[in-house]
């Protein structure tokens, strides 16, 4: 079975210690190391970063169409009930957080 590293800034508390050591007797050997000894954050791949700029481009297509209902909607073009409306708001509002994750971890530095 594979070690499992652990990386602290912290000591080691007794209760860790013990959850290593049964970690330890299951087979799982834990091996606890300051924080500095961190290895750096991998380079993303570029089918990754095809995947994220895939999904960035999907989730602005998905609030353009969204958008575009609620603007008809307000211009009395579409007829929405108040459970549509509050629906696409909310889900709006959902995907305007997945993209501003999408976009945080594209500008993420790359290291390695």
């Amino acid at each position: 079975m594979a070690t499992l590293h652990v990386y602290s800034s912290a000591p080691v508390t007794t209760s860790l210690a013990c959850i290593f050591q049964h970690l330890s007797r299951l087979g799982m050997p834990v091996v606890v190391q300051p924080l500095e000894a961190m290895p750096p954050a991998l380079v993303p791949s570029r089918s990754w970063l095809r995947m994220r700029r895939e999904e960035r481009d999907a989730l602005c297509q998905l609030l353009a169409n969204i958008g575009l209902k609620l603007d008809r909607h307000e211009e009395g073009l579409l007829r929405l009930d108040a459970g549509e409306e509050q629906g696409l708001r909310a889900e709006r509002d959902a995907l305007q957080s997945r993209l501003r994750g999408v976009e945080a971890a594209l500008r993420a530095p790359a290291v390695g």
